[in-house]
């Protein structure tokens, strides 16, 4: 599953990796009590982070589901280059 999808107020994952990168270390647990459509999760999972959800929406969870089975690992240094890339990206389309 893509990065978006069509929750109402989903955050960009790139946000969520300046967050979690700048208040936790691997191996430290990230809790999301209103997970959404997953995307603290899976940055979590991303950057190596245990985490813990809450989510009462069923169809929701299903997404999260679905784009927890796809996450991409990589060192947090890659990921800062990624978003890095992504942003310098954007910019020139502007």
């Amino acid at each position: 599953m893509e990065e978006k999808t069509p929750h109402p107020t989903q955050k960009p994952e790139e946000l969520l990796r300046r967050v979690i990168l700048g208040s936790s270390h691997e191996g430290d647990i990230v809790l999301d009590p209103f997970a959404g459509s997953g995307t603290t999760l899976v940055v979590a999972e991303q950057l190596q982070r245990k985490w813990f959800e809450c989510e009462l929406n069923a169809e929701y969870n299903e997404w999260a589901i679905k784009r927890l089975e796809t996450v991409i690992h990589k060192t947090k240094e890659e990921w800062i280059v990624f978003d890095r890339l992504s942003e310098e990206r954007r910019n020139s389309i502007r």
